[in-house]
């Protein structure tokens, strides 16, 4: 895929999905009470715990311990017992089939829990809002950006959105430190700013929406509603396709 993609028509839509009957859990963090509020705009209601909950938010604050990603701290601050306490619950929403949904820290988060890898600093994220891409639908739309560290791709994660230019021209981790001649560099690197794990129902922003445009807010809430959506559909065959082997093998 290019690494860097122009979008060919803004995000319009000012109304959020309803996930009528869906409950959201989520873990505390910076700015829970807008993040509370995001999801209730959306419909959903307020789980007290993992079991209760259809989807797990993980949100901001402090950077994760690189560690979780199989590298030495090199400009990395973080809580051991924050880090603790999400991976307990990453695994107890795992095991029993809940979406997972990260913002900023909560994306690098469930990023990590998948295998990915970090840039533990990247430089011209920390403040300024930029736009993104949607590769799906070919749409762009102005987002927050609060952050230092950044996803790196993979082979696995899908990339649903990249910053429409070169935002960050210095990528930093234990192994690579990248400097680019320009913002406009003839070789960028690519800068992923939402995407998603299938096997294991994680969906993640860099931003924070919850304290950006109401057209951050509608189009990130949509993106988690349609894959909750194909979610519930690929487990609703699996388990029709289940049922019927049962069936078959019984008779």
């Amino acid at each position: 895929m290019s690494k860097i993609v122009k979008g060919t028509k803004d995000w319009e839509c000012k109304t959020f999905p309803q996930a009528r009957g869906k409950k959201a859990f989520v873990l505390p963090g910076a700015f829970y009470g807008q993040c509370v509020l995001l999801m209730a705009e959306a419909g959903f209601g307020k789980a007290s715990n993992v079991e209760e909950a259809d989807v797990v938010v993980f949100i901001g604050g402090e950077d994760i311990n690189p560690l979780l990603y199989d590298q030495k701290n090199v400009a990395s601050s973080f809580s051991r017992e924050r880090d603790d306490l999400e991976i307990e619950i990453f695994k107890r929403a795992k095991a029993k089939g809940k979406v997972c949904f990260g913002i900023c820290r909560g994306a690098q988060f469930l990023h990590a829990m998948n295998g990915g890898q970090l840039w533990q600093d990247v430089n011209n994220h920390a403040g300024r809002n930029h736009f993104i891409v949607d590769l799906d639908e070919d749409v762009r739309l102005e987002v927050t950006s609060l952050h230092h560290q950044m996803l790196q791709d993979n082979d696995d994660i899908e990339v649903i959105a990249v910053t429409e230019s070169q935002i960050a021209t210095t990528f930093y981790d234990e192994h690579r430190h990248i400097t680019l001649k320009s913002s406009d560099p003839e070789d960028p690197e690519i800068e992923i700013e939402a995407g998603c794990y299938h096997s294991t129902k994680c969906f993640f922003v860099q931003g924070h929406p919850e304290v950006g445009s109401l057209y951050y807010k509608t189009w990130t809430m949509s993106k988690l509603h349609d894959l909750m959506n194909e979610w519930a559909s690929v487990d609703n065959l699996n388990e029709t396709l289940g049922n019927k082997v049962v069936t078959k093998v019984s008779n």
